[in-house]
């Protein structure tokens, strides 16, 4: 029997490639529906947790951290069918970047999960702050703190110095470089 996270990558799978044929003609509002439908489909169907823990959010009791899907499903979605169409071609690795990306969070505080957030204005479109291989190693808090210092638990999908502190963010490796240049696009300077 398919797991609900295997149903939700089939189907939008599927769902991305019946809109990729108009894709180049959507305004930005139907593009931001779309990509809107694509998180659905991730946030709803579980997730995949990494194992790492902010040096913060280890102060907060499990139901007071943000499980945060560190790489924007709705990035991922507008990057593949704008830089990177071709995925739709390939369901094994679709079915991939659905599990170990879209799919993958990390525990962090709310204020930290704010900082590093992108923005989507109905007027500008899309404000990137940070680019998702660097915003956990140069975000900047309120009080000039710089970067987010993890600690990885052992229980998840990164075996990157388990039981340990982490420096840099271990899972930015995983970021093709197609999302990286769609983001650059959308990069803001402070």
């Amino acid at each position: 029997m398919m797991e609900k996270w295997e149903y939700a990558c089939e189907n939008s799978f599927l769902h991305a490639k019946v809109i990729l044929k108009n894709w180049k003609d959507y305004n930005h509002k139907q593009k931001k529906i779309e990509a809107s439908v694509f998180y659905s489909y991730v946030f709803n169907s579980g997730s995949n947790p990494s194992g790492l823990i902010s040096k913060e959010a280890l102060l907060l009791k499990v139901d007071k951290r943000t499980h945060d899907h560190w790489n924007s499903a709705r990035l991922f979605f507008r990057a593949m069918m704008e830089i990177y169409p071709e995925l739709l071609k390939d369901f094994k690795k679709y079915r991939y970047y659905f599990r170990e990306l879209c799919q993958s969070t990390i525990d962090i505080t709310s204020h930290q999960n704010d900082i590093v957030k992108f923005k989507s204005d109905k007027d500008e479109g899309i404000k990137i702050k940070y680019l998702t291989i660097d915003k956990y190693e140069i975000c900047k808090d309120k009080d000039g703190n710089i970067g987010i210092e993890f600690f990885n638990t052992g229980k998840g999908s990164c075996t990157i110095n388990e039981y340990n502190f982490v420096t840099g963010f271990p899972l930015k490796d995983l970021v093709p470089e197609w999302i990286t240049e769609f983001e650059t696009q959308y990069l803001v300077k402070e």
